[in-house]
């Protein structure tokens, strides 16, 4: 495989094996690509899958490098084309889940900040600026934690390797978004198997 199983631990080896991996796949895109406009129906829907394979390799490229716009950027294009790719829909999870908790870093330093800025009194066009930012991550950490259950449930709907590990994640963060209750999520789960057809 382009990706080794296990990365290198040492940052220089970590990118050259990163920097290489996107390189090949870079090129394997590229080639499937030149490949499809001149493909029969059965050679296209294998160039297909293999093209959704090649951006679920960059995606995870993008993912050990922290870069996590690109990285979903790229397991969306996997999934356009393979979109029963259990690895993809729970790599997507992950980094929702990662997003969401970097946002609650900075809504509490935002809270903290508002306290602040209440307790010295602070001109109210200060606070409200602090309370606009504390607001707007509070709604990014809704908005992630909703797309990472999205996410891992049609992982657990897909019901391959990732299926339990999905479903201890997926577990968590619904019962954080109700109340300790997991209610409603076994139906929520049938419904992205619909989904997925």
């Amino acid at each position: 495989g382009a990706i080794p199983a296990k990365l290198p631990t040492d940052d220089a080896g970590k990118k050259a094996a990163l920097d290489k991996t996107a390189d090949l796949a870079n090129k394997a895109l590229a080639g499937i690509q030149g490949m499809l406009p001149k493909a029969d129906p059965a050679l296209k829907a294998q160039l297909e899958q293999a093209e959704g394979s090649v951006h679920a390799t960059l995606g995870l490229v993008a993912y050990n490098r922290s870069d996590y716009p690109k990285s979903i950027q790229e397991y969306e294009l996997a999934l356009q084309k393979t979109p029963k790719d259990e690895v993809a829909h729970y790599y997507l999870a992950l980094i929702h889940q990662t997003l969401a908790a970097q946002s609650s870093r900075e809504y509490q330093a935002a809270v903290k900040s508002e306290n602040d800025a209440k307790a010295a009194k602070a001109e109210q066009p200060v606070i409200d600026e602090i309370v606009a930012k504390r607001t707007g991550l509070q709604e990014d950490i809704n908005k992630y934690r909703d797309k990472a259950i999205d996410e891992f449930a049609l992982t657990v709907a897909i019901g391959g390797q990732l299926a339990t590990q999905a479903k201890d994640q997926l577990t968590k963060l619904w019962s954080v978004k109700n109340n300790d209750s997991t209610a409603g999520m076994d139906d929520f789960i049938q419904e992205k198997k619909k989904t997925l057809g």
